[in-house]
């Protein structure tokens, strides 16, 4: 078979919107530019010595190759598109209502009480739950006993250990348990109104939540 030289290349990707001079733009052939690479080697190709029928073969192949994987590649946009369409309707849908995430900060409205979760990796005992003021001050102390391991719902209703109503704003809510002997740490999460959704960097959804900020999507950890 003749070889095709550089400018019969050169010509045939040029036809195909292709500049091939030029280093800074994607040079990648597409199943189009193939087929007719191989249609001008056929044409070219000495008549007294053709392309022999394994060598047709072999090229129909990596042809059935590139237009695989251009097809598998059109499938994965596609997906990738449909994903992120899914996750922005389904991020616009929570708009107005609660989401739980991991955050020590609470506020205190008329719309109702504080809810929260307490997760345990494991079993704990003198599990206490602590409500603290703007000023530092303790508010409120809830005793929830020895737990098991998951998730220990909770609810504050804003009321002081006299049970008085408390002024309404932003609160730190903490939890400690006994783990292994030794009293720790509790990781808690917070129940807050989702204000607005915006579409961060790669798409990603960033759900803006009252009291808390600008939280992923990703790190909700419950829909109330």
């Amino acid at each position: 078979m003749t070889e095709i030289n550089s400018s019969t290349s050169a010509d045939i990707l040029n036809s195909l919107g292709t500049k091939a001079n030029a280093p800074t733009e994607e040079q990648d052939l597409g199943k189009d530019a193939f087929l007719q690479l191989m249609i001008a080697q056929l044409q070219n190709q000495d008549p007294l010595s053709p392309a022999k029928n394994e060598d047709f073969i072999a090229q129909l192949a990596q042809f059935s190759s590139v237009e695989g994987i251009q097809n598998i590649n059109n499938s994965m946009e596609e997906l990738a598109s449909s994903f992120r369409s899914s996750q922005a309707l389904q991020a616009s849908s929570l708009v107005g209502r609660q989401v739980q995430v991991s955050t020590d900060t609470a506020t205190l409205s008329a719309a109702g009480p504080v809810q929260g979760t307490i997760d345990l990796d494991t079993s704990s005992a003198n599990i206490k739950l602590y409500i603290e003021g703007p000023d530092g001050q303790i508010v409120k102390t809830e005793d929830l006993g020895a737990q098991e391991r998951g998730a220990i719902d909770f609810s504050w209703d804003g009321t002081n250990e006299s049970g008085l109503r408390v002024a309404d704003g932003a609160y730190r809510v903490y939890a400690s348990g006994l783990v292994d002997g030794e009293i720790a740490d509790l990781p808690v999460a917070i129940g807050a109104n989702v204000n607005s959704v915006t579409v961060g960097q790669n798409n990603s959804m960033i759900l803006n939540i009252e009291g808390v900020g600008a939280v992923p999507l990703s790190e909700v950890s419950r829909f109330l």
